[in-house]
């Protein structure tokens, strides 16, 4: 079954939303000039310097799982005085 299940999905383009989010992000920079853009929900917890300056969140899942590491993770920003 598990040999099936490789060659099925061999040919077929990858489900994980990273990259493309990253990219998201940096568009969303260049419109808005905001210094940090924040996602969620893609259950993987990320920061990534942005190209021009910027910075990229994604605060990962907001629900319990099996990998509880990474359930219920936020994002606290703070402006300097």
């Amino acid at each position: 079954f598990f040999a099936l299940q490789g060659l099925a999905a061999a040919g077929r383009e990858s489900v994980d939303p990273r990259a493309s989010m990253r990219e998201a992000a940096q568009r969303i920079r260049g419109l808005s000039r905001a210094p940090v853009v924040v996602f969620g929900h893609t259950h993987v917890p990320e920061a990534h310097r942005l190209r021009d300056g910027g910075w990229y969140f994604n605060t990962g899942t907001w629900a319990s799982g099996p990998e509880r590491l990474r359930s219920y993770t936020h994002l606290i920003v703070e402006r300097p005085e």
